[in-house]
């Protein structure tokens, strides 16, 4: 018995983990997957100009995290599309998904590991 309950605690703590309320964590794999299946969306790469030099997810928009430009540019986007949105290694985005989660958007994806994750899966980057 206690060890079903120690199985059902991990598997509740991970399940938390990966999601919170309208906010979806997930793996380069993942993402790939999730965005490749959801054609009425937004791609969203929050990383500055110079780090969008080595190359972006394709079809991806910029919006630079950190600009007070952010803020103004979030109100433009539909609130009922999905949105998809990535840094350079997780930490920006793990930010930015809980705002726009705070701004009423009802469904944020965040890439897990950010393009760094994407790239070393083999996953396809413009330039």
């Amino acid at each position: 018995m206690k060890q079903i309950f120690i199985l059902l605690f991990i598997g509740m703590t991970l399940a938390c983990t990966k999601q919170s309320g309208n906010v979806i964590n997930l793996n380069a794999e993942e993402f790939h997957k999730t965005l490749a299946s959801t054609p009425e969306r937004s791609l969203l790469d929050i990383r500055t100009d110079g780090e969008i030099a080595q190359g972006m997810i394709p079809n991806a928009q910029q919006m630079e995290y950190g600009t007070p430009e952010f803020e103004t540019e979030i109100n433009k986007l539909d609130k009922n599309k999905p949105v998809f949105i990535y840094c350079a290694v997780g930490g920006r985005s793990a930010s930015a998904v809980n705002l726009f989660a705070s701004k009423g958007f009802k469904t944020v994806y965040n890439l897990e590991g950010g393009i760094s994750a994407w790239q070393t899966n083999g996953l396809p980057v413009s330039r």
